[in-house]
């Protein structure tokens, strides 16, 4: 291989073999363009997927990762998700398979469970609490991903949905900036997509606090059974001592609708 050639003229995937062949994902003492090829996001991408095989590639207990955590990076880690095809499914269900058809197109070769639920919504917190405001509203939307696939073939996969993301860690202090910040629509995201009753009381008390409105009533929406009567009761005596009448008149509404409910059930 002509070693003086231009990094855009190296084929990638001859390095990624040779990485795989000596055992070493750094390439030292060749070229500059040799090398500066060798860095490229793609090519570590290429790396991993050549060395190992699907089963073994994400296994918990292989220790891959931990082997060649310095071949990663975070651009590393999203070029090779962009490997990893994926055919969203209309079923919201993660637990029964659907009779969608797939599109025509073949899978990578390996196939990862991604479960942002993992760690009660780890992935969550850390993308709000490091603003990372986009990747949040994204993990809300997504929820779980589960690829469904026959080992030994190449087949499509189906992501399957669960219904809401566990944030049963989430403290005041994430809930408080967003507030503060007025991100509507991550907080809108987090009522209606979150399953823990403690954020959004959170929301529920600064929204009754702030007289917001829009707040207060996707909180009750979207949340009102997992609140009691009495839970109404405290929010309404908090919304008689701010003064917040058009508030208070949602919170009677619901009240009505809540003793309703609890009658037909």
């Amino acid at each position: 291989m002509n070693f003086q050639s231009k990094e855009s003229d190296v084929h990638l995937d001859y390095i990624a073999r040779i990485f795989v062949l000596a055992q070493n994902p750094e390439l030292r003492l060749v070229s500059k363009q040799f090398y500066l090829a060798s860095k490229s996001h793609f090519t570590r991408v290429d790396y991993p997927l050549f060395k190992y095989e699907r089963d073994q590639f994400f296994s918990s207990n292989q220790g891959i990762f931990k082997n060649i955590t310095k071949v990663f990076s975070e651009k590393t880690t999203l070029a090779l998700l962009d490997k990893i095809e994926f055919l969203e499914d209309s079923n919201t269900s993660d637990h029964v398979e659907s009779n969608t058809e797939a599109a025509d197109h073949k899978a990578s070769t390996v196939a990862p469970v991604i479960d942002i639920n993992k760690l009660n919504g780890k992935a969550i917190e850390l993308a709000l609490k490091r603003k990372h405001f986009e990747p949040a509203k994204l993990l809300l939307r997504a929820h779980k991903i589960i690829p469904s696939y026959t080992k030994g073939r190449s087949e499509p996969y189906k992501a399957f949905n669960c219904k809401r993301a566990d944030l049963s860690r989430f403290s005041r202090s994430i809930i408080n900036p967003l507030l503060d910040k007025d991100q509507a629509e991550i907080l809108q995201l987090l009522i209606g997509q979150g399953e823990s009753s403690e954020h959004t009381s959170t929301i529920l008390e600064i929204g009754t606090e702030k007289n917001n409105m829009i707040l207060v009533k996707d909180v009750l929406v979207y949340d009102i059974g997992n609140h009691n009567k009495c839970f109404i009761n405290n929010a309404l005596k908090l919304v008689s001592e701010k003064g917040h009448i058009e508030v208070g008149n949602c919170f009677s509404s619901m009240e009505l609708t809540f003793m309703l409910i609890t009658i037909m059930l």
